[in-house]
């Protein structure tokens, strides 16, 4: 009796141990199966990856293909825009050269009393005859006055003349610092030239003058300065001081900037820089392109004056906007300013590529030099 108790229990105990057994492999087969279907969710994902890595560098090739024939396409337009460049240049060129021969023999008087019903021929005849002393007779071809009557002062006249008569005219010249007459005193008789010339020789004149100053031989020859009988290349606003660190000057000065504004496509903007010598404009126009913005400008016009009334020196940049330079500087001159750099700078809005307005930028210079007694 008690060895067949001890017998059952031997025989459950194999049981027990024999359906844990069998717990243990369909768990072990559970976790295989488990682990396999991971492992082919994982596969699949990486397959899926793979290949949306292939697609992606698939992409990538094709960027890179059409950026490189966007570059290539890019370098050809700038190649043909640099050639429309130099021909359009030529061709201005060419536009002043025949420009300037056709006013070959012209002159322009100033200062000559203008009367309503003037006879403009007799008064020239007068004024080469009885002002300047020319006993010859000389032979006007053409001649009038330029623009609308003015109230406060006279007009110009342009006269033409053959070749000889305008060479006799030129060389009793010397005789208008001694003109006795009132009316004839501030008289002044000049060579005609197209507008591109006269701004060359305007920039040219300080630099003819110093020379002067200097003790040399100085004169200008159409748009061509003479010294020493050499010809000289204008400077323009070239650091003279070779050891200037231009940067850190430019980190010293403090420029101003007005109001921007927008006027019919072009938005427009004017700066103000204190500048003590002539050295300071580079390092100027440095420190007013840290701001982006600015340095991305369409066009970038200035002009300065350093010195006094007595005695200063002055010069300006048009940039592509013929005139605005002057028109900067005469803005300074209204206003008395001396020691400071005045810029205007325009952005095209949109797709305007038009000229800035005159007065817009005469507007923008003088909100430029309010700045001086602003706060910045």
């Amino acid at each position: 009796m008690p060895g067949g108790e001890k017998k059952r229990f031997r025989v459950g105990s194999s049981e027990k141990e024999e359906e844990e057994d069998g717990r243990s492999e369909s768990e072990a087969a559970t976790a295989t199966t488990s682990s396999s279907e991971e492992l082919q969710k994982l596969e699949s994902r990486f397959e899926a990856l793979e290949a949306g890595l292939k697609y992606m560098e698939d992409d990538l090739n094709d960027v890179k293909n059409e950026n490189k024939d966007l570059r290539r396409r890019l370098a050809q337009a700038e190649g043909r825009v640099s050639r429309a460049e130099g021909m359009l240049k030529n061709a201005n060129e060419k536009i002043i050269s025949l420009t300037t021969r056709s006013m070959k023999n012209n002159i322009v008087i100033k200062n000559l009393p203008e009367e309503k019903s003037e006879d403009l021929r007799a008064s020239l005849h007068f004024l080469f005859k009885d002002v300047l002393g020319i006993k010859e007779e000389v032979v006007i071809e053409n001649a009038h006055r330029a623009g609308k009557p003015l109230k406060d002062r006279h007009r110009i006249i342009i006269v033409e003349l053959n070749t000889q008569g305008k060479r006799t005219v030129m060389t009793n010249l010397k005789h208008i610092k001694h003109i006795s007459q009132e009316a004839f005193k501030n008289i002044k008789i000049t060579d005609q030239y197209p507008c591109e010339i006269r701004e060359r020789r305007t920039k040219l004149w300080s630099c003819m003058m110093t020379a002067k100053e200097e003790g040399k031989t100085a004169r200008l020859k159409k748009d061509k300065l003479l010294i020493d009988n050499r010809i000289v290349e204008s400077t323009h606003d070239a650091v003279t001081d070779l050891n200037l660190d231009l940067s850190g000057r430019a980190l010293e000065l403090k420029p101003k900037h007005a109001t921007r504004r927008t006027h019919e496509g072009k938005h427009i903007q004017g700066h103000l820089i204190p500048i003590s010598t002539k050295d300071d404009i580079t390092p100027a126009l440095i420190a007013l392109c840290a701001d982006q913005s600015i340095a991305c400008a369409s066009t970038t016009m200035y002009a300065y004056r350093i010195g006094n009334k007595d005695r200063y020196i002055s010069n300006y940049e048009d940039n592509g906007e013929f005139g605005a330079g002057r028109l900067i500087m005469k803005s300074l001159d209204e206003k008395n300013s001396f020691g400071h750099l005045v810029v205007v700078t325009s952005w095209n809005a949109g797709r305007s590529i038009r000229r800035t307005k005159p007065a817009e930028i005469q507007r923008a210079a003088f909100e430029a030099i309010a700045l001086n007694n602003n706060p910045a």
